[in-house]
């Protein structure tokens, strides 16, 4: 049964890197500053660990570039209201919403991390490669990328190079997409949603 939701979870993934997503200021900035904290106050530090910080860093804004460069983003003006002016015309009022699709670009990115989670988790974390630890971290790591609450509900690494590594790409996507796209920008950083009238 296991197996099934595993399966359809990673389907349902996949499926909606292919679709038109909001781009909500929740999920673009809960996970990297989550990461952040667990990257703060999580033991086991050392000095020795900075070079492969920085290298994990160079790394993961790399991934995260490739991602947001292949994400495709557009605007969208949503009629929600209408009032009629002294004419008697209709007057809609448009909701102002920015919407983003990863497609392949970000689908071969998250790969790509998911392979140098498992390398990390084996190498520093010494976890043991089998199945079921394989399952459980691309389920795990389905659901952080679907639901950014998972992430917070569900802390379930506890070494700094995982953490760095979620780190740096979710906020190296986050800035990248950014960069990309005045629209995406301005939907993460407007405090004020606005709507326009088609006058």
């Amino acid at each position: 049964m296991a197996l099934f939701l595993n399966i359809g979870v990673l389907v349902y993934f996949i499926y909606q890197q292919f679709n038109y997503g909001d781009v909500h200021k929740f999920r673009y900035f809960v996970l990297p500053l989550f990461a952040l904290y667990k990257l703060v106050t999580i033991s086991g530090w050392h000095t020795r660990d900075i070079p492969g910080v920085l290298l994990i860093a160079v790394v993961s804004l790399f991934i995260s570039w490739f991602q947001a460069h292949g994400t495709r983003v557009r605007e969208e003006h949503i009629a929600k209201y209408y009032f009629k002016n002294k004419a008697g015309k209709e007057i809609p009022i448009y909701s102002h919403s920015a919407t983003a699709r990863g497609g392949w670009y970000y689908l071969i990115g998250w790969g790509v991390i998911l392979g140098i989670e498992l390398l990390l988790e084996v190498n520093v974390s010494q976890m043991t490669l089998d199945n079921v630890n394989i399952g459980h971290l691309v389920f795990s790591e389905t659901l952080q990328s679907l639901l950014a609450v998972y992430a917070v509900a569900n802390p379930g690494h506890n070494d700094w190079s995982v953490w760095s590594l979620t780190f740096f790409t979710s906020l190296g996507y986050t800035l990248w997409l950014m960069h990309k796209s005045a629209v995406v920008k301005e939907a993460l950083l407007n405090p004020d949603a606005f709507e326009v009238v088609d006058e």
